[in-house]
């Protein structure tokens, strides 16, 4: 129950008002940094007051009565909102986001890649959500995969959830993806009510970071040149003490 009612808290907003949400996952080395930013883009909705009960909370438990949107986000961001699923004292760097068109909470927290799999954020929102370290691929490459089961639960909980679009990057080569599209290195799942039934999102990415292998090309680079620097040094010295020796045979 607790865990459910700290889950409601962080959705608070979502079921008041018609919202937009992006979901972030970025895989570098071995750690996964998660945001998950939900805004109102409608500025007439940022002042207007609105009703609610939580029903499923028991009947002393109330949505605040007679409050803006704008007063519901700065009560969300006092609030701690933790980052595991079952675990306390570990929560969620809250952020207000606030501009001419946007108003909303960006929730961020950095996680070592194996403590990923319990995201509270992405276990809500998936039946089945898993991170592992898979054995060796047909090349010889171990593998991260990250997979979900189908259906996005989180747009059936929060009827004024409209869309939301995950985002995912990484240093690692990405081997497979069932992303919606791809874009200058970033992967989109774009969610929304027709399709987050059947959506789900699949991962493959080799362990080694694309960052060492890059190294490792410029170190092969390098050692190439240097080693073409030196055979023509050689060379050089070689031709000048051909040249030296004849001329002093001609003396």
């Amino acid at each position: 129950m607790k865990s459910k009612k700290i889950f409601f808290l962080v959705f608070l907003l979502l079921v008041i008002t018609g919202c937009k949400a992006t979901y972030n996952i970025d895989i570098y080395n071995d750690e996964v940094n998660e945001e998950f930013s939900f805004f109102e883009d409608d500025t007439s909705k940022w002042d207007s007051s609105s009703i609610g009960k939580a029903e499923e909370y028991g009947p002393s438990e109330y949505v605040p009565l007679s409050k803006t949107y704008r007063e519901k986000v700065q009560d969300e961001l006092a609030l701690q909102t933790q980052a595991f699923v079952g675990m306390g004292e570990y929560y969620y760097k809250k952020t207000l986001l606030s501009s001419d068109t946007k108003l909303g909470i960006k929730y961020n927290y950095v996680y070592k890649l194996d403590e990923y799999n319990d995201s509270f954020i992405a276990n809500s929102c998936f039946e089945y959500f898993n991170v592992v370290k898979d054995d060796k691929d047909s090349s010889g490459n171990q593998r991260y995969i990250l997979s979900t089961s189908k259906g996005f639960n989180c747009m059936d909980k929060y009827n004024n959830l409209d869309l939301v679009t995950v985002k995912f990057s990484t240093n690692h080569d990405v081997i497979s993806t069932n992303s919606d599209r791809s874009e200058n290195g970033y992967y989109y799942w774009d969610i929304n009510k027709n399709n987050a039934t059947n959506k789900s999102i699949y991962i493959e990415l080799n362990v080694q970071e694309a960052n060492t292998k890059e190294k490792n090309k410029i170190f092969n680079k390098t050692l190439l040149i240097v080693f073409i620097s030196v055979a023509i040094l050689i060379f050089i010295v070689i031709i000048f003490l051909r040249k030296r020796d004849k001329r002093n045979n001609e003396i």
